[in-house]
């Protein structure tokens, strides 16, 4: 199903938007989360499993950055001025590696699933080598989730935000069906809180899209 499919603007957005506006606000971004879901797995099928996988993690890692964040805070407090400075340099050194192994856990799954065969071909060119490819289906929207997911750890690491503790706020951010196939990669502080929100549509941001 694409945006341009009858079936996209015949039954399933007019469907969505109906129980979004029936829904009450509350329970509005469930009713998105929800259409974002179906929408992923009409396209993707079982490999929804991948954006289950990615969403999950970086809420985890996000939670542990947030621990070591904290940590230092309590430990600044309790300690002279004087050492202030090389407690925090210890423990952003300690979030930089969880980052860091947070990045390259959602961009190395993006480059197996997506570059394998490229990368294959060029390596079996240059080295005269016979490296059998593997073929791996695609979920729709890898690179732009995958780029989401990526922004998301590294503006907590840099305390631009908070991590979440919403498990369903986060999976609203990195599964929002319009932004899945074409995008733009938007930023968790510019979109997750105005998703959550529940905002009623009016003519205006009809008008808009």
């Amino acid at each position: 199903m694409q945006y341009t499919h009858p079936i996209y603007f015949l039954a399933f957005l007019p469907i969505m938007l109906l129980v979004y506006m029936l829904c009450p606000q509350k329970k509005r971004w469930f009713a998105l989360l929800l259409a974002s879901y179906s929408f992923f797995y009409i396209i993707s099928r079982h490999l929804i499993v991948y954006l289950l996988f990615t969403t999950i993690s970086i809420y985890v890692i996000g939670l542990w950055i947030e621990k070591i964040q904290l940590k230092r805070d309590e430990l600044i407090k309790s300690c002279e001025r004087t050492e202030r400075k090389l407690i925090k340099k210890h423990y952003k050194q300690k979030q930089l590696k969880i980052v860091v192994l947070g990045s390259i856990l959602q961009i190395g799954l993006l480059v197996v699933l997506k570059y394998s065969n490229f990368l294959t071909v060029n390596f079996n060119h240059i080295l005269h080598t016979t490296i059998p490819m593997m073929k791996f289906l695609v979920p729709i929207g890898i690179s732009f989730y995958t780029l989401q997911a990526v922004s998301y750890l590294i503006d907590i690491y840099h305390e631009k935000i908070k991590a979440d503790h919403h498990l369903g706020r986060l999976a609203l951010y990195m599964s929002f069906f319009p932004q899945l196939m074409e995008g733009p990669i938007c930023r968790y502080e510019q979109t997750a809180m105005v998703l959550f929100e529940g905002k009623k549509i009016d003519f205006q941001n009809a008008r808009f899209g």
